[in-house]
């Protein structure tokens, strides 16, 4: 399988060092389900309002902006 990416994890013949053969994704499915199994929640997702993201955005543009000028 390949490197699981946050909580999203990939598994298939395509992911496997034998591509297009039946042995590669019935490996790629174990190792997919044994990444699962052992994976750790490293974080709850959390929500922010837009607003609150355009503004944090617009004061690093800002902050950026003042350091090259300065």
């Amino acid at each position: 399988a390949a490197r699981p990416q946050n909580n999203l994890f990939f598994a298939g013949e395509h992911c496997s060092k034998y591509p297009a053969w039946l042995q590669g994704s019935i490996e790629s499915a174990l190792e997919a389900i044994y990444d699962i199994a052992s994976h750790e929640v490293t974080q709850k997702a959390t929500t922010y309002s837009v607003n609150t993201t355009q503004n944090v955005n617009i004061q690093k543009t800002q902050n950026r902006q003042l350091a090259t000028v300065a």
